[in-house]
């Protein structure tokens, strides 16, 4: 049995973003840096093979190779799975730092938004050797797993695996007694550390409204 490869973030875009793959217009609905998910309205001609895929962000031109691993019609949407094949390292850091950007603006916004949540401060979280542990808020109880996807539950926050008892319980208080607003800051909260601990653990403590 082959190991599990551990996931990195993912930003998912509410409004999606227009690009080109090959011949094709698509729409990126989201993003990291080892691949993309993307909608389009006529099928692939390259379905199952490889792609060039461009695209503007805040900007800056993404540009990169990627393999097409999965592509299927739901509700008469294309929907395609993308992985970046040989993706150049400055490319790699273009989109790290973007995702990073995204989720800051999101983080300070939710934070005006339920300034009474008293948060751990964000460079005291662990890195991410070990995976994660996600923790969610079910009924009567919390249930907490370990997992390789980074991804945030629709209830509760996922950090990293090597945190500690004690952040992670002062997470888990601040989710119980906050508001829709104050659940969705701490989540926030969690997908920057992990963000930031998977390109640079420096930039974590630099995040405007984080206590520190």
């Amino acid at each position: 049995m082959q190991p599990r490869t551990r996931r990195v973030q993912r930003i998912h875009f509410p409004q999606p973003l227009t690009g080109r793959l090959g011949r094709t217009d698509v729409d990126i609905v989201d993003l990291s840096v080892l691949g993309a998910r993307v909608e389009h309205r006529v099928p692939l001609a390259t379905a199952g093979g490889h792609a060039h895929i461009d695209f503007v962000w805040d900007g800056q031109s993404i540009a990169a190779d990627c393999r097409i691993v999965r592509s299927r019609v739901e509700k008469n949407v294309h929907r395609s799975g993308l992985e970046f094949d040989g993706l150049p390292r400055p490319m790699r850091d273009t989109i790290r730092q973007l995702i990073e950007i995204h989720l800051r603006r999101a983080f300070d916004e939710q934070r005006r938004a339920a300034l009474d949540v008293v948060l751990p401060p964000l460079d005291g979280l662990a890195g991410l050797d070990n995976g994660y542990v996600c923790v969610t808020f079910e009924g009567p109880g919390w249930l907490r797993k370990r997992t390789h996807d980074p991804g945030q539950p629709h209830e509760g926050f996922t950090v990293s695996a090597d945190e500690t008892d004690s952040q992670i319980e002062l997470l888990r208080e601040a989710y119980e007694r906050s508001d829709q607003a104050g659940r969705k800051l701490i989540q926030l909260f969690a997908q920057l550390s992990i963000a930031g601990a998977e390109g640079n653990p420096d930039l974590l403590g630099r995040v405007v409204g984080v206590a520190q």
